[in-house]
């Protein structure tokens, strides 16, 4: 592989498991059932909004989050929702 490949694939992977550690984030929130409800109230394409607004997709010492991990992180709470996870 190309160094440009392997660059994009170590990207990959980061946004992967930042979105893991962010769905992981909001499922433990102190006041969960309510940003379900919230959540789930809310317009698919702007689910990602709401992880964004609440810090979710960030990491520690970030000041911004990675480009994609709060679209990755709202699929995957709501795959865990309808899955009753």
């Amino acid at each position: 592989t190309t160094s440009g490949t392997t660059e994009k694939l170590a990207q990959q992977a980061v946004a992967a498991s930042q979105a893991s550690i962010c769905v992981a984030q909001f499922m433990k929130s102190p006041n969960h059932a309510t940003k379900v409800k919230e959540f789930m109230g809310t317009e698919s394409y702007n689910r990602s909004d709401i992880i964004e607004r609440d810090g979710w997709d960030k990491m520690p010492g970030q000041d911004k989050a990675n480009w994609g991990v709060s679209s990755a992180c709202a699929a995957g709470i709501e795959a865990l929702i309808k899955t009753g996870s």
